[in-house]
């Protein structure tokens, strides 16, 4: 179970105790944020401690982490991946802080993380999904040489509102031949 990835300019780790404060501040109580993942927002300190206490246990056998800055090891940010197949892997979600988009970390977590699928988990194929309207997270697929695979519509289960889930993926052949 991988532990911990870094860029440029990021930590990509477990969580830990000490990240409560700046999870719960940057990520989990902003509406602006929840509004485009599949969980509502964290909006009491004691629904945030139960929330961080899952996430730990969760991360330690899942490939699930917290985005750190690596200049102030704060948490800005969750992302994670998931085998779905054997050497299939699919994003299980990238979010950032607001104050920290736009600013090239959604590429450097997408980039670790085909790296550590296609080089350390030798695997066949990676899928990254986000909603249609979500132009951002659109821009960064296409943006990080992933091509479109598909569409499907889906219930949102927040507002039971439909919703558009567009995958992009890239094969461990193309990923390879990228680096030549």
């Amino acid at each position: 179970m991988v532990t911990e990835l870094t860029t440029r300019d990021l930590i990509i780790r477990k969580a830990e105790q000490g990240d409560l404060k700046a999870i719960w501040k940057n990520v989990w109580s902003d509406e602006r944020i929840a509004a485009w993942m599949y969980w509502p927002a964290t909006l009491s300190e004691e629904e945030a401690e139960d929330r961080l206490e899952r996430s730990i246990r969760y991360q330690q056998d899942h490939d699930a982490f917290f985005v750190c800055r690596k200049e102030t090891g704060e948490a800005i940010g969750m992302a994670g991946i998931r085998e779905e197949g054997e050497g299939f892997y699919h994003e299980s979600g990238i979010c950032l802080a607001v104050p920290w988009q736009k600013q090239g970390y959604g590429r450097q977590i997408l980039q670790a993380f085909m790296k550590l699928v296609f080089e350390e988990k030798k695997g066949q194929a990676f899928i990254y999904s986000c909603l249609k309207d979500n132009e951002p997270s659109r821009h960064l697929a296409i943006g990080t040489g992933l091509r479109y695979l598909n569409e499907k519509k889906v219930i949102w289960e927040k507002d039971g509102s439909e919703r558009i889930i567009e995958n992009y993926c890239l094969e461990a052949e193309e990923y390879h031949h990228g680096k030549e």
